[in-house]
């Protein structure tokens, strides 16, 4: 997992639609694309939720859908993704079972420790800065609780809020896994494009990080 794309038709340049641009994500090299689509009712997520599982399964990229077990399991998702607000992992696993994984929003060590050890997949941390995409976003992770978190928990830590392209870099030095954008991508003219320069960063950054370990 390197870019983790979640959606947002509200930001979109006018015309496009939903669907063209997750294909245009995907294009671009996206390996994850999270349905977060808060406006549309359960038949409308589940519609459009089985095509882009579609255009996931055409790139061997993972579909995510988020807080919506229901519309996860009827769109045969590869991710669950739930907020600390939502059902307790424990319980979402006894309607999932080993159909999917399940990731976790965190926003510090304490909540990052206790999702790995009820069986989160990975956690989403943040916001590791400030974003209008989520209105009800907690205070900023500060870059010291993202290394805390790093030194506790083995899972893959994918940072999400507010993160810009200059951003990557310093992300990935920090021990994160992956990043996830939803303006940065889905609110660019040409999505396609931009997704490409968010890949391109991660995977360039990680490599950078890992000529450093191997020079120590």
């Amino acid at each position: 997992m390197n870019l983790y794309a979640v959606t947002g038709s509200e930001l979109l340049a006018p015309g496009m639609t939903l669907l063209e641009s997750v294909k245009a994500a995907l294009k671009g090299g996206a390996d994850v694309i999270q349905l977060r689509e808060k406006h549309l009712d359960g038949k409308q997520l589940v519609t459009v939720g089985r095509e882009i599982k579609k255009l996931c399964e055409e790139t061997g990229a993972q579909f995510a859908v988020n807080d919506r077990i229901d519309v996860a399991l009827l769109c045969e998702a590869d991710i669950v993704h739930l907020g600390q607000d939502d059902i307790q992992i424990e319980d979402a696993e006894k309607l999932v079972g080993n159909l999917m994984q399940i990731g976790i929003s965190t926003h510090d060590a304490v909540e990052s420790k206790q999702a790995e050890q009820a069986g989160a997949a990975y956690v989403g941390l943040g916001p590791v800065y400030s974003t209008k995409t989520k209105l009800d976003a907690k205070p900023i992770v500060p870059t010291l609780e993202i290394q805390n978190v790093r030194q506790a928990i083995h899972i893959p830590i994918v940072a999400i809020g507010g993160i810009r392209l200059s951003s990557v870099s310093d992300l990935i030095d920090l021990g994160v896994d992956a990043i996830a954008v939803v303006s940065g991508i889905f609110a660019a003219q040409d999505i396609e494009r931009a997704t490409r320069a968010f890949y391109e960063a991660i995977i360039q950054a990680k490599a950078r990080r890992q000529d450093r370990m191997m020079t120590r």
